[in-house]
């Protein structure tokens, strides 16, 4: 196995991993983050006053008994340090260090877009660090420009064809 293929072979044993994470909490972070001002992504992910907020948020949809919420809950912190933890080795992987649209690395993409096209849950996994960058100076996860190009080729171009729409708007924003 030459070295491309083993780059992207461990990239996506990496994503891979995301695939047992609720992905509703995504969506309770990106707001929860629009909330906040100056504190880094993860200190705010990393604090316990914060990771009650979110608890609060989910219990105030939840009609369960106490111990189901708290069961949830424990699910929920699980979550989030796993989303840490894959950002993290996202950010030490050379998917953060290469630029791979150059034409060398052709092959590379390929394979990566081939190994997970059809992987819902790692696309909406890139979703989440796009939208990640929106809210939060991420000069220390995934280079933006980077994902955003993943996204366009992932899901805009290849498994979202008829949601042109917002394809067309992130163009017209010079988002990708």
């Amino acid at each position: 196995m030459n070295g491309s293929h083993k780059k992207n072979e461990d990239l996506s044993q990496i994503f891979d991993q995301i695939k047992g994470v609720d992905e509703r909490i995504y969506s309770l972070i990106i707001w929860m983050l629009g909330k906040q001002n100056s504190q880094g992504w993860m200190e705010f992910l990393s604090e316990n006053e914060n990771l009650r907020h979110l608890e609060e948020q989910i219990s105030q949809s939840d009609n369960s008994i106490q111990e189901e919420k708290e069961s949830r809950m424990d699910v929920m912190r699980n979550n989030i340090k796993l989303i840490l933890y894959f950002i993290i080795k996202i950010q030490d992987h050379d998917f953060n260090k290469e630029d791979y649209s150059d034409e060398g690395c052709l092959e590379q993409r390929r394979d990566l877009i081939k190994s997970i096209r059809d992987q819902m849950e790692i696309i909406r996994f890139l979703k989440f660090l796009v939208h990640l960058t929106a809210y939060v100076q991420l000069q220390s996860v995934i280079d933006a420009a980077k994902s955003m190009r993943y996204i366009n080729q992932f899901i805009f171009k290849k498994c979202y064809k008829t949601n042109t729409h917002s394809f067309h708007f992130l163009q017209d924003q010079k988002m990708i």
